[in-house]
């Protein structure tokens, strides 16, 4: 097991090279890299420099990619500011209200204000 954790972190080290490397040849200009290289820091725990990725390739895209609204919410999430993941989240639906995510993004937009708010959740 700790062979393969060795071998985990040695490709996302990898991993995070690599996109860097595509964004510095692209100058700057790579959404794809971006959101690559914010999925590669999600798996060291480094949630605040993914989140950063995220807000570049949103840049960069116009919004015309809602899911990586839902990727940015989920590292709002991790990194427990909650605000931002509603108004993350709430993007993902304004751009794709009927979208494969749509029913599981507001599922979790009303636990994050359920818990927000204080109060108990039902089952």
């Amino acid at each position: 097991m700790e062979g393969r954790i060795q071998r985990e972190g040695a490709f996302t080290e990898e991993a995070i090279r690599s996109f860097r490397r595509a964004i510095k040849e692209a100058h700057g200009f790579q959404p794809e890299a971006h959101v690559g290289l914010a999925r590669a820091l999600e798996e060291k725990g480094q949630y605040a420099e993914a989140i950063a990725e995220y807000r570049k390739a949103i840049d960069q895209l116009s919004d015309s990619e809602p899911v990586i609204y839902q990727l940015l919410g989920a590292s709002y999430e991790k990194t427990q500011k909650y605000k931002e993941a509603v108004v993350a989240y709430e993007k993902y639906l304004e751009l794709a209200p009927n979208g494969s995510l749509a029913p599981a993004i507001r599922s979790i937009i009303d636990q994050l204000k359920r818990d927000a708010a204080g109060q108990e959740i039902i089952p």
